[in-house]
């Protein structure tokens, strides 16, 4: 009996050796407070300096709402990977006035910010310096402005005169209220007793219509004495991004 007490107290100890032996090879983790199950099971971040998940670099790109676009010289799929918005041959590139993309510091596409080529009328802008008409409107967008085509006097009277002048003072310009007279801008009488008149005419910065102003008889004193014209010169806003008016 006594036999049979051993055999089964070496069995069981036996048994209790196996068992703590497969645990060692298992590699069974040690309890850590709860802390290093945790870690062993987070997914990828776009702040652990590996590159895992859907990114394309360390921490960033894997498209939109993933991690932040990748900077300049960094691996990418497409073009939302990258800062610029340009991704090619898998390498984001460095903003450029010719990639068809508003980047860096261009107002829109490949225009203004001051490296790249002013921006065309009805363009976003920021400042009267991003605009190849150099004035930006409270719109954001560069103004449509004057650009005299011709200001003649005394054609009536045949004796056409330029008047420069006029053209100086009022290209470049969203509105012109420049004052004529003929002794100033002229200086001497073309047509002396004839009622002679002044045409100016213009257009709006992107649009295609002639505008015209006319004064039928400047001065119409006889005596010729001097007479102020106020011309009253005006191109209207933008239509839309794009879109100058007529």
């Amino acid at each position: 009996m006594v036999r049979s007490r051993m055999h089964r107290l070496s069995s069981l100890l036996l048994v209790g050796m196996i068992l703590a032996a497969c645990a060692a090879t298992r590699g069974l983790p040690e309890d850590d407070g709860g802390t290093g199950g945790e870690a062993a099971m987070s997914g990828p971040t776009c702040t652990d300096g590996t590159k895992n998940g859907s990114e394309t670099d360390v921490d960033c790109g894997g498209g939109l709402g993933v991690c932040p676009p990748c900077g300049d010289g960094k691996k990418c799929n497409g073009v939302t990977d990258c800062v610029s918005g340009v991704c090619t041959g898998g390498i984001c590139q460095p903003p450029s006035c010719t990639d068809g993309v508003k980047n860096g510091k261009e107002t829109a596409a490949d225009c203004g910010g001051g490296a790249c080529p002013k921006c065309p009328v009805c363009i976003q802008c920021k400042e009267n310096a991003d605009c190849d008409t150099t004035i930006c409107s409270a719109a954001g967008l560069c103004a449509p402005t004057i650009s005299v085509t011709k200001a003649v006097y005394a054609a009536n009277c045949n004796a056409p005169t330029n008047v420069p002048t006029i053209i100086m003072a009022c290209d470049k310009k969203v509105t012109c209220n420049y004052v004529f007279n003929y002794v100033v801008d002229v200086g001497f009488d073309p047509a002396y007793g004839c009622m002679k008149d002044l045409s100016v005419e213009y257009k709006c910065a992107g649009g295609t219509t002639t505008k015209k102003f006319y004064e039928a008889c400047a001065p119409c004193d006889p005596q010729n004495t001097p007479t102020a014209i106020k011309l009253g010169l005006d191109c209207p806003p933008c239509l839309g991004v794009g879109q100058p008016p007529n």
